[in-house]
């Protein structure tokens, strides 16, 4: 029988003359279960091909992949003189079925795919069983920090992508005079150290927040909007000074320049200060005006108003019964009124 099959050469081409291979591979099958009736009974077969990806066994003959990812593969079997037979689409492989690993040698390969093998002793007295290892594709997914300022985030693991359904641990820092306020984006909650799992691609945002001080010289008051911090980072806060009756506002200290009494200041800075400078009183004949903006909208800037005069005027063709006042500043009359 043995002489039969060697007339079959490794790619199972047959002879001139010879048998057919397949027949001839049936035959030597027969005569090895008979030889050996108890080999299904005790486990894997002795030469079962081990099938190293990357140079390891894969743990359950299972190996998870990227799109693009060229693993290496090696077989070995503890046959003397082994001839092993692979395929890499899940078939069966024999000796009519599949490639001769001692022709190609290792081998590189790309998911999806499924390596089966089977080998033989170099005098066809054996077969093993076959070895199967299944390459999977796995999705990878981005996580992008959005985070403005007033601190950083560390990730854990730290890497460009992350595979599907991993776990990254979140931790924020916060930089000297801000604090940590909470998480935006894909990650919520208020804890400095958090978790996200990758399965999908994902964003996030640290808030970082610092508080804002005001001190004045003189009678005023300086208001905020809002009111009350921590205020985060790159937010708007606007700060209005407010003259005590009789009294003006003259200046903030630490802009440099006179400007009005309300300003808007961008959270950039850790906790700033701001101081207000108020003036004597108000000239005789002459009054002050305050005016607070209130809402959402931003303000690119707002005239300075000095001390100006309060004419009379009087309104016959609306309100006859009434006076008001019409605000005149150094120059060109205003056209303020009021009612």
């Amino acid at each position: 029988m043995f002489t039969l099959l060697e007339a079959a050469d490794r790619t199972g081409r047959k002879p001139a003359g010879g048998p057919c291979p397949e027949l001839v591979f049936l035959l030597w099958m027969a005569a090895a279960w008979i030889a050996n009736p108890t080999r299904a009974q005790s486990g894997p077969a002795a030469g079962t091909p081990v099938i190293r990806v990357n140079g390891t066994v894969p743990a359950g003959g299972v190996v998870s992949m990227f799109a693009g990812e060229v693993a290496p593969v090696t077989l070995s079997s503890d046959f003397p003189d082994a001839l092993i037979f692979y395929t890499l689409d899940g078939s069966e492989p024999d000796l009519s079925i599949g490639l001769d690993y001692g022709v190609t040698g290792p081998f590189n390969v790309t998911a999806p795919a499924t390596v089966r093998a089977i080998a033989y002793p170099g005098d066809f007295s054996n077969v093993s069983d076959v070895a199967e290892v299944r390459l999977g594709l796995v999705s990878r997914h981005v996580l992008t920090d959005r985070t403005f300022g007033g601190g950083g985030v560390s990730a854990s693991p730290s890497a460009a992508d992350y595979p599907h359904g991993m776990v990254v641990t979140l931790t924020a820092t916060n930089l000297e005079g801000w604090q940590f306020l909470r998480w935006e984006g894909d990650v919520t909650g208020a804890t400095a150290t958090t978790s996200v799992v990758m399965d999908a691609d994902k964003s996030f945002r640290a808030v970082f927040g610092t508080t804002v001080s005001t001190t004045v010289t003189g009678l005023g008051t300086v208001t905020l909007e809002p009111a009350t911090g921590p205020y985060a980072y790159g937010s708007l806060v606007r700060l209005m000074a407010v003259p005590t009756p009789g009294r003006t506002f003259a200046r903030w200290t630490n802009l440099g320049v006179p400007t009005n009494g309300l300003i808007t200041a961008v959270m950039t800075n850790p906790t700033p200060a701001f101081r207000a400078i108020f003036g004597a009183g108000v000239p005789a004949g002459k009054g002050t005006l305050s005016l607070k903006v209130s809402g959402g909208e931003r303000s690119s800037g707002f005239p300075r108003i000095s001390p100006m005069s309060w004419e009379p005027w009087s309104n016959s063709d609306r309100m006859p019964t009434r006076v008001g006042y019409s605000m005149v500043g150094p120059g060109t009359p205003r056209a303020f009124r009021t009612r």
